[in-house]
């Protein structure tokens, strides 16, 4: 297959498509971006398809808007066409718009959570405690052992929600005009975990692959107090102090689990990762 051109057959027609980028996703599948057209290629099969299908009828997308997609075969396979909205990338704005948007998702995340969330269940919670204490440097192993009451008690009282596991600024697209809010990539969509844990993963993202931390700061100085108060009652049967920041912890060694690895189809718990991890997690989050 050409990587500068493709030739799609879309029910009698045939479109020339000139992908002006190109780029090969975690998956191994090529994606063409034809700005012209204002389409995105994404090298597929029809199980793909049918997935795809399955997956933008989930419920999150009753709360988050998903670009139009299509079916479209050619000689050289099969492929998903999504629209190019010409909402931007939440990651292109400045701060204050940033924390704006993160405040629009947080919102509507709260509905989403209220009207789809399921009742506790500790096991997951606590298996992924412990499998990552098998993973913790010997120097601070007693510090994280020194959490295992408060992440039980925690474990009881959090509902659990199927969850998108990829929100992170570039998955985000904002329309000024509409004020809409866009949600890309649905590929890891569906794996049960604890409420929040993608709205925390939208700011612990950026400390993850050293970016600036102002949206997991922003979140600590309470710029966002009230939607952060309805989402924490709509994720915890009773809320508790410091459970922002247990809820924070619980994101930091759920994300390196065998259960959230298996999900996202990488490879499972690793001691250099975990370190890593670890100490990003003590170098941002404040008075821990």
């Amino acid at each position: 297959m050409a990587l500068n051109q493709v030739k799609i057959n879309h029910q009698t027609k045939n479109q020339t498509i000139g992908a002006d980028f190109l780029l090969i996703n975690r998956s191994g599948k090529i994606k063409l971006f034809d700005h012209l057209n204002n389409t995105v290629y994404t090298e597929a099969s029809i199980k793909d398809w049918n997935d795809n299908l399955e997956k933008l009828n989930r419920p999150i997308f009753k709360y988050f808007k998903a670009p139009e997609s299509k079916l479209f075969k050619n000689k050289n396979g099969v492929f998903i066409a999504d629209e190019l909205v010409s909402a931007s990338v939440m990651g292109v704005y400045k701060a204050q718009k940033q924390k704006h948007i993160y405040s629009k998702v947080i919102q509507a995340y709260t509905k989403y959570l209220i009207n789809h969330r399921c009742e506790p269940q500790p096991e997951i919670i606590q298996n992924s405690y412990y499998e990552i204490m098998k993973y913790m440097p010997e120097n601070v192993l007693s510090e994280y052992k020194s959490y295992e009451a408060l992440i039980i008690d925690y474990s009881k009282r959090c509902y659990l929600v199927e969850a998108h596991l990829d929100f992170s600024i570039d998955n985000f697209l904002y329309d000024d005009i509409t004020v809409e809010v866009f949600l890309l990539d649905n590929e890891d969509l569906g794996l049960l975990l604890p409420g929040m844990i993608d709205v925390i993963n939208l700011s612990l993202n950026e400390i993850y692959h050293d970016r600036n931390p102002f949206l997991l700061n922003a979140l600590q100085n309470n710029a966002f107090i009230n939607e952060i108060k309805h989402i924490m009652a709509s994720n915890l049967i009773h809320v508790k102090e410091n459970d922002l920041k247990l809820t924070i912890f619980v994101n930091c060694f759920m994300r390196e689990s065998s259960y959230v690895s298996s999900g996202l189809k990488i490879a499972g718990p690793s001691y250099e990762r975990i370190k890593k991890r670890w100490n990003s997690f003590k170098m941002n989050i404040r008075d821990w």
